[in-house]
């Protein structure tokens, strides 16, 4: 079993702006779930890749079972779409080695003289020295955007190997980056902070984390404290934070101003996961044969299926066409059969349907149709 660092790099989000949520979450289990599980078998396929320089493929269809003693909660055999993502991220963490670099794979990195706390460390994906530049890569495999720009983890990692290799070199700048191959498109962020300017943040980090493991820590929710936060269904600051920025909407008004509808989406995504959090609770709960007062579970809905002899009866008593259907291949397995060429010739990419994006997000401004001339004057 993985050790867990209490002040750990990948809970920084969470310490650093909610300094009692250490305390609320003891005594919740460290679960995973099958999303955590197959990242975890991605980063075991970079892992080995790096080490043996090897690439993705080698890997497909071979089961790791052996790196994983405790088990998962999806196969441990390689799946095949697996393999692009994984690639792609190996293809950016060997881009940074030069002739005499060091590189460092899955390496446990200790950061605890900078935050002045015992026992605080996380594992760093790929470490790349070069002269007084260090090069920093976090796979992250799953789908939620995540950016490299003063990112908590990250920071903490590179303090960790300031710790770890100080008498290597003298560094002077690192670089961060965050590799996630599956977002749409995939995403390979980037961010340059000086060694003064990691120190400066260090400073900060010891003074929060001494705070985060001191009595009575107060609480702060927000969307980064509150989204992996463990206590967060059973949490009133949560809780009093939601119902504020509700309740705040319809306070002497019978219709919400712009600037309502502004905050109330602004904290859409932390309402959403606390009540999601809460009904996962209570499902729990139930599941575990416990009562919880105004809730029981039911069945829900389900579909028709064939049963297990029905091909069988189906093949003897009707004719293949009847029976069986073909459709047209998608545009991920043409990109398998079709040349580049074939697939710029036979693909489109027409624009997406609008959505709202909050002032300063990067996404492509949607352009309204001009539809005046569609109608008759009829003043």
């Amino acid at each position: 079993m993985a050790a867990h660092a209490k002040l750990s790099a990948s809970g920084s989000s969470r310490w650093l702006t909610c300094s009692g949520s250490i305390e609320a979450s003891k005594g919740y289990p460290n679960s995973s779930n099958i999303y955590a599980d197959m990242g975890s078998l991605a980063h075991q396929v970079g892992e080995l890749c790096l080490r043996k320089n090897k690439d993705a493929e080698d890997y497909l269809g071979k089961d790791l079972k052996k790196h994983f003693p405790d088990g998962l909660l999806v196969p441990t055999t390689v799946p095949e779409d697996m393999i692009k993502p994984v690639q792609q991220y190996l293809d950016f963490a060997r881009s940074f080695i030069r002739k005499n670099s060091t590189v460092m794979v899955e390496v446990r990195v200790n950061y605890s003289e900078y935050i002045g706390q015992p026992k605080s460390f996380g594992t760093a994906d790929f470490i790349c020295t070069n002269g007084d530049h260090v090069d920093i890569v976090d796979l992250k495999y799953g789908m939620g955007l995540v950016s490299a720009v003063e990112n908590t983890q990250a920071q903490l990692y590179a303090l960790g190997v300031l710790n770890e290799l100080d008498w290597l070199e003298d560094f002077k700048t690192v670089t961060v980056h965050i590799a996630q191959p599956r977002t749409r498109p995939a995403n390979f962020s980037s961010w340059d902070i000086s060694v003064a300017d990691l120190l400066k943040f260090a400073k900060y980090a010891k003074r929060r984390a001494k705070l985060a493991l001191s009595k009575n820590a107060p609480r702060t929710a927000s969307e980064k404290a509150c989204e992996w936060c463990p206590a967060r269904a059973d949490c009133k600051t949560l809780h009093d934070h939601v119902t504020e920025v509700i309740g705040a909407m319809f306070d002497d008004m019978t219709t919400l101003s712009d600037d309502h509808k502004h905050k109330l989406i602004l904290n859409k995504k932390l309402i959403l996961n606390f009540i999601k959090a809460v009904e996962t609770s209570v499902t729990e709960s139930l599941l575990a044969g416990e009562d919880v007062s105004g809730f029981y579970l039911g069945v829900g809905r389900s579909t028709r299926r064939w049963s297990e002899e029905a091909e069988e009866y189906l093949q003897e008593n009707y004719d293949p066409d009847e029976i069986y259907t073909q459709k047209l291949i998608g545009v991920t397995q043409g990109d398998k059969l079709l040349s580049r060429d074939e697939m710029q010739q036979h693909t489109m990419k027409p624009d997406g349907l609008p959505v709202l994006c909050l002032d300063g997000a990067k996404t492509k401004r949607y352009v309204l149709e001009d539809v005046s001339g569609d109608f008759e004057d009829v003043s």
